[in-house]
C-alpha cells in the first residue's frame, strides 16, 4: 500500500464521494485483500464498508472507496485498514484530515429580466438587465457571485 492522496479535504455534510486509493502488492504471490476507508472524530466513524480486491504479484492499481460524509460538522481523521485472510496487515492514516463544513442555502425570488436596446444602435448592441432577490436561508455565511 502507498500513501493516501486527497485533492479536496472540505466536503458538505451527507455528500457522497469516491476516494481513489493507490495500492500495490510488493510480494511474489497474488493476494486477495479486504480494505476499509473510514473517518473518525470523537470516537465516532463513517465507513466505506469493506472493499475486496485481488492484486497479482508485483502489481499496482487504484481502488475506489465510496464514502458518505457524516452529518455532523467537524474535522475527521482519515484511516484505511487492509486485511488478508482476516488478519490486519496494514493500517494507514491520511496525510490530511477531512473537514465536513456546512453549506449556504439560498432562495431566489422576484426575478425580472429585460432586454434594453440602445436607441439608434444595431440590434446586436442590446444588453440584458437582470434583477433578483437572493436570501441565505442556511445556517452558514457564504458568498456567491
Amino acid at each position: 500500500m502507498r500513501k493516501l492522496l486527497m485533492a479536496d479535504p472540505e466536503f458538505a455534510p451527507g455528500s457522497s464521494h469516491i476516494a481513489h486509493v493507490p495500492v500495490s502488492n510488493p510480494t511474489g504471490a497474488a493476494w486477495t485483500y479486504n480494505a476499509e476507508l473510514y473517518l473518525v472524530k470523537d470516537g465516532k466513524y463513517t465507513s466505506s464498508g469493506i472493499i475486496s480486491f485481488t492484486l497479482p504479484a508485483g502489481a499496482s492499481s487504484t481502488i475506489d472507496f465510496p464514502i458518505t460524509m457524516p452529518a455532523a460538522e467537524g474535522t475527521y481523521k482519515v484511516y484505511i485498514d487492509v486485511y488478508v485472510a482476516g488478519e490486519l496487515i496494514a493500517a494507514y492514516q491520511a496525510t490530511e484530515d477531512v473537514a465536513v463544513i456546512g453549506v449556504g442555502e439560498f432562495t431566489y425570488s422576484n426575478l425580472s429580466c429585460e432586454t434594453v436596446r440602445i436607441p439608434g444602435e444595431p440590434k446586436f448592441d442590446q444588453w440584458l438587465h437582470v434583477e433578483v432577490d437572493i436570501k441565505n436561508t442556511g445556517n452558514v455565511a457564504e458568498t456567491r457571485t
